[in-house]
């Protein structure tokens, strides 16, 4: 069980003192050899997060003890580890996507010049992704919102996609990742038109 307090008692030399809980319920022993980062001691009023556990005499103490600076020091590698993983998820789906695409031309399902199309526009997009983000980090003019979606709807997608997971833009607001997503649906909708009326196109 977990429980989070301020060691509201603290005998230094002695190595042990008590945590209030944050819910007011009893309070918890601490030995100074159930902190989790021994090589800094607690002070009195720090806030302890802890794993709640009852000795042989059935006395509650805190084991795992961190400070909130050191659990959350603790979490940003796993939260960066997560980061990475999704960015190389998004990436592997961008490659399968060109892949199938210039399948899909070499096989004359779609026109030969598509791969060019979808790679041109999603470096024009990933370049607009980042003029725009240099001009928020400078407060100067912003591009809007329309053009990023439009770029994107007409085929940019990919490379906007690439920018929000590699420059970390446009990334959160999710009126405009709702938009965005349905410029893909869009696109590959019309793409998927594309290929069922190929035969209507020149070769």
């Amino acid at each position: 069980m977990k429980g989070k307090g301020h060691l509201s008692q603290w005998n230094d030399e002695r190595g042990f003192g008590f945590i209030t809980p944050v819910n007011g319920e009893q309070q918890v022993f601490l030995h100074i050899n159930a902190m989790a980062n021994r090589s800094r001691r607690p002070t009195a009023g720090e806030l302890l997060s802890y794993d709640l556990a009852q000795d042989k005499q059935g006395r509650w103490q805190a084991l795992n003890v961190m400070t909130i600076s050191d659990k959350q020091q603790r979490q940003q590698p796993s939260n960066r580890r997560r980061h990475q993983q999704k960015q190389r998820g998004k990436s592997q789906y961008l490659l399968l996507f060109f892949s199938l695409l210039a399948l899909a031309s070499w096989q004359h399902w779609l026109p030969i010049y598509a791969p060019v199309w979808y790679l041109l526009l999603s470096l024009v997009c990933y370049i607009t992704y980042a003029v725009d983000k240099r001009a928020a980090k400078q407060d100067r003019w912003r591009i809007a919102e329309s053009t990023l979606q439009l770029q994107a709807l007409l085929g940019g997608w990919p490379g906007a996609l690439f920018a929000q997971q590699r420059l970390r833009h446009k990334s959160v607001k999710a009126a405009f990742r709702r938009v965005f997503w349905l410029c893909v649906l869009l696109n590959l909708a019309a793409l998927f038109a594309l290929y069922h009326y190929r035969s209507w196109l020149p070769a």
